[in-house]
């Protein structure tokens, strides 16, 4: 079978560039090795499309985090040393020095404002996405953590609009927290469901004409001499002139032999869906002293977060999920009486340096787009456009983001 591109892997990030590939003409497939689009790590998230939220995991914050937690099993944020993440762990302290991590908190919040905005484009082109763009409320136990991020917005490169709301402000705002003392409405923040994203861009490919293959895994790429003419599957050969590799960790595997050797390990997440209340707000809500986000959805309230960079076991501690319900009772406080609707948790592909690896390489006729960590959703629509506009030869990226920050390159072994 022979196309103009194939895509691996179906999550936000492949079924965005399949779909934009198709629009331009583009005769395009998609190999997945799961059964259907959006089952690995974009099946769940808090759906945040939030630029002024935009963080790499990189930073002396979360350094501190990790060393907290280190022996808490149910701390929000946990960086164990192990044999497999110990050379991760390494080049993650260097990449979480002021000067280096100043530098990629720039690039992400540039990369998402961007990014957002193609979000709000295909909302309004008719996908429904579950797109809404009223605000995200981030919640304070201690009012000096709020000033401090004010601060942090202050210095925002895309000036975020943003209100400080105080304890009675917060009370009005949502009435049944207890013991909060500041808040941070930024008000052009929006969210969407990341499930109904992917199903809704897939389905879009499908009528442009995509083929996906899907439990379809990828043996490695097919090269010769430094150019990429496709895949090696099961299933056999599927040869094109173009190939993208966005199939999170099992990126790693398939670009090994091209020399590019990404520092990448998966960072587990948890998501637990409870059933709404009346009451619920409509906005996201993020308890910044628990780590935790609250998002509102038609038929159930989503509480995500958590990072455990441990390994690559990928099942659900009940233990954990009872502890980011206990975590959000300071904001609603009949959440251990709710009915629990699923619990999930996946691993994110997190690269050292907290930054995507998107573009395309030294072989001719392949591109990366993986590596997005908890901003696969948000990045999507950007990444897209970042990589077909280097395969139609344009050098920079239209987000305004230097191309070689991000690039694959940067990590090729001389």
């Amino acid at each position: 079978m022979d196309y103009d591109l194939i895509v691996i892997g179906a999550g936000a990030i492949g079924v965005t560039i399949a779909m934009d590939a198709a629009e331009r003409g583009l005769s395009t497939a998609v190999v997945e090795a799961r059964s259907g689009p959006g089952t690995g790590c974009s099946y769940a998230n808090a759906g945040l499309l939030a630029p002024s939220h935009a963080h790499p995991l990189t930073g002396f914050g979360n350094v501190r985090a990790g060393l907290q937690n280190m022996l808490n099993p149910y701390g929000p944020f946990k960086l164990a040393p192990s044999p497999e993440n110990l050379r991760w762990i390494t080049r993650f302290l260097r990449a979480s020095l002021p000067g280096v991590h100043g530098k990629a908190v720039d690039i992400q919040r540039r990369l998402s404002g961007a990014s957002s905005a193609i979000h709000r484009r295909v909302a309004e082109s008719g996908l429904d996405t579950g797109f809404r763009q009223n605000g995200l409320l981030d919640v304070y136990r201690d009012s000096a953590a709020a000033y401090a991020t004010t601060d942090d917005l202050d210095n925002h490169p895309l000036q975020p609009a943003f209100s400080f709301l105080n304890a009675a402000q917060l009370d009005e705002e949502i009435p049944m927290a207890t013991g909060l003392e500041a808040g941070i409405l930024t008000t052009e923040d929006a969210h969407c469901d990341g499930y109904r994203y992917v199903h809704a861009v897939a389905d879009r490919a499908v009528v442009l004409g995509v083929e996906f293959h899907f439990n379809t895994p990828v043996q490695s790429l097919i090269r010769r001499n430094h150019v990429t003419r496709g895949v090696r599957a099961a299933v056999g050969d599927l040869t094109a002139e173009h190939t993208i590799v966005a199939a999170a960790e099992p990126s790693k595997r398939l670009l090994k032999p091209t020399g590019l050797h990404l520092p990448m390990i998966s960072g587990k997440g948890y998501v637990v869906d409870v059933a709404k209340h009346p009451n619920d707000p409509d906005r996201p809500i993020g308890i910044k002293d628990e780590m935790i986000v609250a998002t509102p959805y038609p038929d159930r309230l989503r509480l995500a977060g958590v990072m455990e960079l441990t390994g690559s076991d990928d099942s659900v501690d009940h233990r954990r999920i009872g502890a980011m319900i206990t975590a959000g009772e300071c904001v609603f406080p009949d959440l251990s009486s709710r009915a629990v609707l699923e619990t999930w948790a996946g691993l994110r592909p997190c690269i050292a340096d907290g930054l995507p690896a998107i573009g395309r390489t030294h072989d001719r006729g392949l591109s990366v787009a993986t590596g997005h960590g908890q901003q696969g959703l948000v990045l999507a629509p950007i990444t897209s456009a970042i990589v077909h506009a280097q395969m139609q030869g344009h050098s920079g990226t239209p987000s305004g983001v230097d191309p070689h920050s991000i690039s694959p390159e940067r990590f090729r072994r001389r």
